[in-house]
């Protein structure tokens, strides 16, 4: 198992995966936006050679966004998500001082909630009739995980 950034060959891929993995997939516009944002990275997970999951994340000053994050649905329930996210936050803390980690979820996605609340993520907010998914509409929970000192 290895977590490296992503690279423009990777972004295809990531799309394809992105969209059977998880009911909010980005386009490829959506990840070359990211890929071109000197404020964005993209980290994916292999497992023998194979993108296993990814995790998108943006910083700003002090404080950091997760923007996406999925596992690929033959993955799922093997720890990759809490694997992936834990060693995010790793480096957002030694690499970029991060006090603070921000990210919505959308309500209803119990397994996303509870991977964020077993990584230290708490709920500070929510955002009414966010998500719009097959003609049903969701709210988006604000979560943030905040760090205490250096």
């Amino acid at each position: 198992m290895q977590i490296r950034c992503a690279n423009s060959a990777d972004l295809n891929t990531l799309v394809i995966l992105d969209k059977i993995s998880n009911i909010t997939n980005w386009s490829l516009n959506d990840y070359q936006n990211s890929f071109n944002n000197k404020q964005h990275f993209i980290y994916i997970l292999e497992e023998h050679g194979k993108i296993s999951a990814c995790i998108v994340f943006s910083v700003v000053c002090d404080e950091a966004e997760i923007l996406q994050l999925w596992v690929e649905n033959n993955s799922k329930r093997k720890g990759l998500g809490i694997y992936i996210l834990n060693y995010t936050l790793i480096e957002l803390r030694k690499k970029h001082m991060i006090l603070r980690v921000f990210l919505e979820v959308r309500d209803g996605n119990e397994s996303a909630i509870n991977l964020y609340k077993k990584a230290g993520f708490l709920e500070v907010g929510r955002r009414h009739k966010y998500y719009n998914i097959d003609a049903w509409q969701f709210d988006a929970l604000i979560m943030q995980k905040e760090f205490l000192g250096f």
